[in-house]
């Protein structure tokens, strides 16, 4: 856990007949971080290229080839998703399926599933767009009070035309069909006294041109409604109902259509991703393969305690027809070996931490994995800034509730799940501070955080006011920097690197005079400011390490590197020794006072969380008469607490994580490594 898991390099050799099996087989397990071979002696490399086979397709790019199965992956995906069938793409792949997809096929079939889908996105567009065009006609009819008297009139109140009128029995049919291109309404009105057919017409103001050309093309002849016909609004109004509800049920039986086009596809979707998914990997695998007339030649690296894993995979893939060479990292051999790549080593609770880490850097191979430090200092960080447990519990809340929404493997899951365990802390450093949505509702367990902002007693012997929580966060301040001193001696161990140990600004006399320096500030704080340490205290604590320091640019010029040229010693070489030995000594000795510093920011979020609080209280108190809290009392605190946890809670989250990077990373992350990436039928890069 303190370290990324240990790496071993494998390089294979297999007959080619056994291509296929051992493609497959590799991207089952997913195991193997593949890199191309170079060798150090320039005549195996010649030799190897005289006999290597291309494996490319004929007639076409390897790598146009695989940009197109990646096309089609992910529309097949797509179409999943769209049906709701995404869980079952992550499926483990049945060693039986052949994994080279024919393209043209799975295009053809996902042409006509989208033309199908869009068809069906179409009709349902035109549906709802009918459905708004009748409901604004409803609208606007409602709007009217005499229906008669606004026939083939404009009402002020709306945008409305009513025409009242006569046409050819015999065209009414495509009368309406021609005018059901506008939001508009035909009725067929009878009357009782002749049996004469009369047509109610309603339509959009804005459309009163196109339908007096159609009007006039089908000879309309305008009419009167009679006295008998006082119920037609209401007779219109029905019509129009019928008309939406109509509408609603065709909506509904398209969807339903929609959904039941993809889930007859379902089986052939899932074929077409699983085809394509295993032809995209086989085709990456094989880029890696150096291929000769009768064998198969690949590296690459995976993790020391699955090699056994591997060897009993390639013996079963291969019927025991293999070779395989182990390499261990910076071992001695005829293959030109890289860095090797860098796999986390931590327990699944700690992924969040484990993605802070990641996104600053990944730690070089071999050097300490920071990230159970960083959990640690993070969320006590987290908590001294933001010390309330009813806040806390609303984080709890928020994060199980993004949990819930988000996918169980994305980032932002592993967000809710950090902003969960923020919450725990603040929780916990609430019930220490007895802060309870800025309430001290139970004695607190340490001391009064609320108390010593607003004056009052803290309940606690030796912190008594302001002064005493800085004192605090500089005291965890020198914990969290003296840490991360300590891990770089730790890495300049492993590596080697006894140069680093010593002389850099946090090897061993970096750290000697971070901490005579730290007893020399506390001596000086302690005799009240009037005093420092002795002076032979001063000569040898802190004089004897800086003049040490002098010898890191001698060893620079005595021993230069091999990128870098040796120079003859003169006198501007002393004078660029001195100089680097100067600034050198300014940036320690400012350096460290700032780094140190720079956590008392952990109290001025703490103190401005408590007086955030204190303030919404005394508003609501002032928004009180006569002294008892009412409505808008209570609401006062409401916006107060929700302000509160968005912005101190943003506040505290991104100042912990800053510490982190700039005062705790920048101390021992000298070196940086590069992902282990295994090709698997499950990596998504």
């Amino acid at each position: 856990m303190m370290f990324p898991e240990k790496m071993i390099q494998v390089i294979g050799i297999i007959p080619r007949r056994y291509n296929k099996s051992v493609t497959q087989e590799l991207l089952r397990q997913g195991l193997v971080h593949f890199i191309h071979l170079h060798y150090a002696d320039q005549a195996i490399t010649e030799k190897i290229e005289a006999v290597r086979v291309t494996g490319k397709p004929a007639g076409e790019n390897a790598k146009s080839q695989a940009i197109a199965l990646t096309e089609i992956r992910k529309r097949a995906e797509s179409f999943l998703r769209m049906g709701g069938f995404s869980g079952d793409a992550s499926f483990v792949p049945p060693t039986t399926i052949e994994p080279v997809l024919d393209r043209k096929l799975a295009e053809k079939e996902l042409d006509d599933l989208a033309a199908r889908m869009e068809s069906l996105r179409n009709h349902q567009g035109a549906i709802q767009a009918n459905i708004l065009k009748f409901q604004e006609i409803k609208r606007q009819m409602e709007l009217y009070g005499d229906f008669r008297s606004t026939i083939s009139k404009s009402s002020p109140l709306s945008f409305l035309q009513i025409h009242a009128g006569s046409i050819d029995p015999e065209l009414v049919k495509s009368f309406k069909d021609e005018l059901a291109a506008f939001p508009s309404l035909v009725i067929e009105v009878t009357a009782k006294e002749n049996k004469d057919k009369f047509i109610l017409l309603i339509n959009m103001k804005r459309d009163e041109l196109a339908v007096k050309t159609i009007k006039e093309r089908y000879h309309w002849t305008e009419s009167l409604l009679s006295s008998r016909h006082e119920e037609i609004k209401d007779a219109a109004l029905i019509e129009l109902n019928d008309k939406i509800t109509a509408l609603k049920n065709e909506q509904m039986k398209v969807a339903a259509e929609f959904d039941s086009t993809l889930a007859g596809k379902k089986e052939a979707l899932l074929e077409i991703y699983t085809r394509a998914r295993l032809h995209e990997m086989s085709l990456k695998v094989d880029s890696y393969l150096n291929s000769t007339e009768y064998a198969l030649l690949f590296s690459g690296w995976l993790p020391l305690k699955r090699k056994s894993d591997f060897e009993q995979a390639m013996r079963d893939a291969t019927a025991g027809e293999f070779y395989l060479e182990w390499i261990k990292p910076g071992e001695d051999s005829v293959v030109l070996q890289p860095a090797a790549p860098v796999k986390l080593n931590n327990p699944r609770f700690l992924a969040p931490f484990e993605m802070l880490v990641e996104n600053f850097a990944i730690p070089a191979y071999g050097s300490i994995d920071p990230t159970s430090f960083v959990a640690f200092s993070y969320l006590l960080m987290f908590g001294l800034m933001f010390s309330d447990a009813g806040h806390g519990l609303v984080l709890i809340l928020a994060g199980l509730i993004g949990k819930r929404l988000t996918g169980a493997k994305t980032g932002r899951n592993k967000l809710c799940q950090l902003i969960i365990y923020c919450g725990f802390s603040a929780i916990l450093f609430g019930v220490l501070f007895g802060s309870y949505f800025g309430y001290p509702l139970i004695e607190p367990i340490w001391f009064n955080y609320h108390g010593i902002v607003a004056g009052h007693s803290s309940g606690n012997l030796y912190i008594k006011d302001i002064y005493g929580i800085l004192k605090i966060t500089i005291f965890f301040g020198i914990f969290v920097i003296g840490i991360g001193i300590l891990l770089n001696w730790i890495n300049a161990v492993r590596k080697k690197k006894w140069l680093r140990l010593v002389f850099n600004k946090t090897g061993i006399l970096g750290g000697w005079l971070y901490a005579s320096g730290i007893y020399a500030a506390f001596h000086f704080a302690g005799t009240g400011y009037k005093s420092l340490p002795s002076s032979s205290f001063m000569l040898w604590m802190i004089a004897l390490p800086s003049l040490l320091f002098f010898l890191k640019p001698v060893f620079a010029f005595l021993t230069p590197n091999q990128q870098e040229k040796s120079h003859s010693f003169s006198f501007f070489t002393l004078v660029d020794i001195l100089m680097d030995w100067i600034v050198e000594m300014l940036e320690i000795f400012s350096g460290f006072l700032a780094n140190t510093l720079s956590f008392m920011r952990v109290a001025g979020l703490g103190i401005a969380h408590v007086s955030l609080m204190i303030a919404f209280h005394q508003m609501a108190m002032m928004a009180s008469s006569d002294g008892t809290f009412g409505l808008f009392s209570y609401l006062i605190l409401l916006v107060g607490n929700i302000l509160v946890v968005l912005l101190e809670g943003l506040s505290a989250g991104i100042q912990s994580l800053r510490l982190n990077y700039y005062e705790f990373f920048s101390k021992f992350f000298q070196e940086t490594g590069y992902r282990y990436k295994p090709i698997s039928y499950f990596s998504t890069d």
